[in-house]
């Protein structure tokens, strides 16, 4: 979001630091129904629903829902990476053993 800025040397545009902030909070917004997703098993289909799309723009209508695609791909892949950061690696896990 970009708003028209008028500092006397002449226009230009500037980024809207709220807009910047919604955009956040949308991005946010779209990693939160993809984990819901994902942890209740709901089909990844359901965001082609037109109904949950009428739901959402209720809500916020700002909020855009991720495609399909979004929520199989790079969502997924954003869900992966979040968790992967969080999890130790099995060595790490494990007690020493002898050798012996």
């Amino acid at each position: 979001m970009y708003t028209q800025a008028d500092d006397g040397r002449g226009s230009e545009n500037k980024p809207d630091r709220s807009g910047v902030q919604l955009r956040a909070c949308l991005e946010e917004a779209q990693m939160q129904l993809a984990k819901a997703i994902y942890a209740s098993g709901c089909p990844l289909s359901m965001v082609d629903n037109k109904l949950w799309a009428k739901f959402f723009k209720t809500l916020r209508p700002s909020f855009k829902i991720p495609s399909r695609d979004s929520i199989s791909n790079n969502l997924l892949e954003r869900v992966y990476q979040e968790c992967s950061a969080t999890v130790e690696p099995e060595e790490e896990r494990q007690e020493p053993q002898d050798l012996e």
